[in-house]
């Protein structure tokens, strides 16, 4: 089993705030995530996270013109220069300078510059790669071009002329400055000045446009637009540089005529809204040039959409959620438009309007009013915290439940929200698929005591399962198991009344209620080959239950040295695992409950985390979660911890450890926190500071509060994984985190892995082999390299009658390692009926030699993926059949109506032939 697993997909988190940006062909968009970054891809509806995350929650992105660099910079003055190309962060530099914010970096449209803005200064560096004149090809990804410093406050926003050589500023302080980036300009002082505003400065822009492309729009916090107009009709009148030294002396003295600007019109958007806000203001506002489109957004939720330079307004519309626009971008053609609003952005003190508790990400078409994407995340208040996490048996569904009680399904392909479920009234503890229903019943317990059953075929909810109440207490349930076998008994623990339900789900009653712990159930889980239920509690105690035996069915009671926290089954329910508190994991045999060797202590391998708001550091870590993998060889564990472990079972030893994240914006992540920053009597300098900020009108924090804190807005949430899950093929693995749903994965892996290599065994050497016909030697230097690229190279050339022939001679070793390749190109290949040829001669022949070398277990991932792929294909394929066969029976139709009657009379043979043509396809 490999486990170089690295980050793939972010769920659950669609946007944490800070700017957008489309990528240059404008058919992706790039979000902020917290330190990562999700690029969504519009036009094949995928979506991907880069595998790179920076210090601290990402505040800016922007991409150069020719989409190979991202620049992205973080809430704490540090700036990333990263490639696309190849992923990965080139440079790094810390903006001390610039204050405690960066508000704003922008690449100049030639790509040959690059503006930073914060404090009360503007730098302009050159862009590293670039060729230009005077200077070289810039290695250095930070080597200044000019600093700028004329603002009496902190900068906030920058932008561009088309032709890279003048800089707009804006301010804090009202003002707008006009500065010149080429040296060769001679028709402007240091800079020109515009006021006017009364009010910060959200966006400034040039309009670009013809016949007067120096004009300037500026937008204000409180709803104002200026039209400033220059006394000069273009850029090429402005700044034609003159060849002869002596006429450009005399146009100097004789016509100089320096650059000034008059305030042409003016706008207040307010008016437009048709209601009355006290506390409304401006957020986000984004110009495209091209079709002279500008988009405005508020703190309520509103957007609209104005034609320049009439401002003629086109759109008018609102959020769903009412939450602040934190951010808006307009993709290079101008069809689409991208509108981010974070959770907790807006006012913090508008009383009339609420924070936004959830996060939101859209996509809209505003020529066809129609959305290309709209995601939303959890709402928490602070943080996208999702709880719980269940893989679908043919690992194409990702069910997550969180504290907002919403039950969300995502596609694990695509990564976007195909369905959400609001029924539960109380956070979302357990979700478990029902394996007997294909994957297509979905069970769901929460602490609102309800159980409910889904229909994801028909996407509703189709049974509630209650337990009995004693008065006004109900049940909440922390725990969760649904039987393997058949799939129709569901087991909930309670966490108030320490006893365990038992339901039908087939009829919706309840069977049995099993009494004997004497503290909250926190872990249930079904044997996968018998009827025998394991639960664990904070009691100290395992239960064996053997079902369908009465009320007197405890098979046995396991002692523990410390509160037990989860419960994992084996695949071959030979084994089960219990984590305490203590930190240890214990193994036992599920049939006399004897304990199966000396378990694995965890407690040093998940660390020390010293919280800001805590005095003492927490020591004592312990495993919330568990996940035997497939094959039952290694058992995962995470918690609250920044770390996640996967053990061999059998050698009791740690093979590998993730780290999920570095995000210094989140609590937990230190061993311990340095005494510099802690005052004499023990207070964190840091909180101190946070709250001089907000001046008096900062709340003070609840103690004690962990998850999400409703009276400090301003709280930095605490690192943890509250669920983590293997999917069934084994490709990937997904956690429910403080950050999100994170799916790390085997496909993004560019690790060399090869298998019984030999030193003459080169690329070269097996596409030498191929140009000569020898397929089969060719095919296992392919499998020896294990370079999945070559080996679809090397099979797609294979001639469809050399199939029979490679798959008959390749031996035993190879198979396997083969049948895995196919199954990860037919992932994405358009070979369909080629590839499936491959699969039936493979399994046809080797199948045999396959079970009885006993390997079946140990290739369950690989069959796992190998029904997933098809599946989905035969889905595909299915829609297009139905659509085809309903289109020639509509055609067929309308044939008859042109149709004599002769004719008529004779169509009976060729409707015949059209139903056996119909049957021919849908088989």
């Amino acid at each position: 089993m490999k486990l170089s697993y690295s980050l793939g997909q972010v769920l659950g988190s669609v946007y944490s705030g800070g700017s957008l940006a489309f990528l240059p062909d404008g058919n992706g968009l790039v979000s902020p995530v917290g330190n990562k970054l999700v690029i969504y891809h519009l036009n094949n509806g995928r979506s991907e996270a880069l595998d790179l995350e920076v210090d601290y929650n990402v505040a800016n992105v922007c991409l150069s013109p020719n989409g190979s660099l991202l620049l992205m910079s973080t809430q704490s003055t540090q700036i990333y220069l990263v490639s696309l190309l190849s992923g990965t962060v080139l440079q790094r530099k810390d903006f001390k300078q610039m204050g405690e914010t960066i508000n704003d970096l922008q690449f100049s449209p030639d790509g040959r510059y690059y503006a930073v803005c914060g404090s009360h200064q503007v730098v302009v560096y050159l862009t590293p790669g670039v060729a230009i004149k005077g200077y070289g090809r810039q290695l250095s990804a930070f080597k200044t071009h000019k600093i700028i410093k004329s603002s009496f406050d902190e900068t906030c926003c920058l932008s561009w002329s088309l032709d890279s050589k003048l800089l707009i500023v804006g301010s804090k302080d009202f003002i707008i400055r006009i500065f010149a980036i080429d040296r060769s300009i001679e028709n402007m002082g240091q800079s020109v000045t515009l006021s006017g505003h009364t009010d910060q400065i959200v966006s400034t822009f040039f309009s670009n446009s013809s016949p007067n492309e120096l004009s300037i729009y500026s937008v204000s916090r409180n709803g104002q637009l200026f039209i400033w107009e220059s006394n000069y009709t273009s850029f090429e009148h402005f700044s034609k540089p003159s060849e002869d030294k002596m006429m450009l002396r005399y146009t100097k003295q004789k016509n100089k005529m320096m650059l000034r600007y008059t305030k042409q019109k003016s706008h207040y958007f307010n008016t437009d809204l048709q209601k009355t806000y006290s506390t409304l203001r401006l957020t986000a506002s984004q110009y495209n040039p091209k079709l002279k489109l500008l988009v405005v957004g508020f703190s309520n939720g509103s957007f609209m959409l104005y034609e320049m330079p009439a401002i003629t307004l086109i759109h008018s519309l609102q959020l769903s959620n009412n939450g602040s626009i934190s951010s808006i971008c307009v993709n290079p053609s101008g069809e689409w438009i991208a509108i981010g609003s974070a959770i907790g952005s807006g006012n913090k003190h508008d009383i009339e309007n609420e924070l936004n508790s959830e996060s939101q990400l859209i996509v809209w078409e505003w020529e066809s009013e129609s959305f290309i994407l709209k995601q939303s995340g959890y709402s928490t208040g602070v943080t996208n915290l999702c709880q719980s996490i269940a893989y679908s048996p043919d690992a194409t569904v990702v069910a997550s439940g969180g504290t907002d009680g919403k039950v969300k399904i995502w596609n694990a392909f695509s990564g976007f929200c195909i369905s959400t479920f609001s029924e539960h009234k109380g956070p979302v503890t357990c979700l478990e698929f029902v394996p007997a229903k294909n994957g297509k019943v979905l069970i769901s317990a929460s602490l609102d005591g309800t159980v409910k059953a889904f229909d994801l075929n028909r996407y509703r909810n189709f049974r509630t399962l209650t337990s009995p109440t004693d008065g006004s207490k109900a049940a909440q349930f922390m725990s969760l198991a649904v039987d393997q076998l058949g799939g129709d008994f569901i087991a909930c623990g309670s966490q108030n009344m320490f006893e365990i339900f038992l339901w039908s789900l087939q009829t919706g009653r309840m069977l049995e209620t099993l009494s004997g712990h004497e503290a909250p159930v926190s872990g249930l889980k079904f044997s996968p080959t018998s009827n025998i239920l394991v639960s664990c509690s904070w009691d100290q105690t395992v239960r064996i239950w053997s079902l369908f035996e009465g009320s007197k069915c405890t098979r046995e009671v396991v002692r523990l040295g410390s509160d037990a926290l989860a419960v994992a089954f084996r695949g071959d329910g030979q084994q089960f695992a219990v984590s305490t508190l203590n930190g240890d994991i214990c193994f036992y045999d599920s049939q006399s409950g004897e304990q199966m060797g000396v378990g694995i202590e965890g407690k040093n391998d998940l660390g020390t985390s010293h919280y800001e708001r805590e005095v003492v550091a927490d020591k004592n870590k312990y495993f919330a979660t568990l996940q035997y993998s497939m094959d039952g060889t290694f058992i995962m564990g995470a918690g609250k911890s920044k770390h996640i472990c996967i053990y061999h079972v059998m050698e009791k030893l740690l093979v590998k450890k993730f780290t999920i994240t570095w995000n210094l914006s989140m609590d937990g992540l230190y061993d311990y926190i340095s005494s510099r920053k802690l005052s004499e009597f023990g207070f964190n300098l840091s909180l101190i500071k946070s709250r001089d900020q907000e001046s008096s009108y900062a709340p003070i924090s609840l103690p004690g509060v962990s998850k999400s804190d409703f009276s400090d807005r301003s709280v930095n949430p605490i690192i943890a994984v509250f669920d983590i899950k293997f999917s069934p093929t084994m490709r990937t693995f997904a956690f429910a985190s403080t950050e999100g749903i994170m799916i790390y994965t085997l496909d993004n892996c560019n690790s060399f892995d090869p298998f019984q290599l030999e030193t003459h065994i080169t690329p070269n050497s097996c596409r030498q082999l191929l140009n000569t016909n020898q397929f089969c030697e060719s095919l296992m230097q392919a499998l020896k390299l294990n370079d999945q690229n070559l080996i679809e190279e090397v099979v797609e050339r294979v001639p469809i009658e050399e199939i029979p022939f490679i798959c008959t001679t390749l031996p035993n070793n190879y198979v396997e390692k083969f049948l895995h390749s196919i199954a990860l190109s037919l992932e994405s290949t358009k070979h369909i009926e080629f590839y499936l040829k491959w699969c039936q001669r493979l399994l046809s022949h080797n199948g045999t030699a396959l079970k009885a070398n006993n390997s079946v277990e140990a290739m369950a991932p690989t069959l796992r993926l190998l029904q997933h792929n098809l599946s989905r294909h035969f889905d595909n394929l299915s829609k297009i059949c139905e659509h085809n066969k309903y289109s020639l029976r509509l055609i067929q139709v309308l044939s008859l109506h042109n149709m004599t009657i002769e004719d008529m009379e004779n169509n009976e043979d060729n409707e015949r032939q059209l139903d056996e043509d119909l049957d021919a396809i849908n088989d």
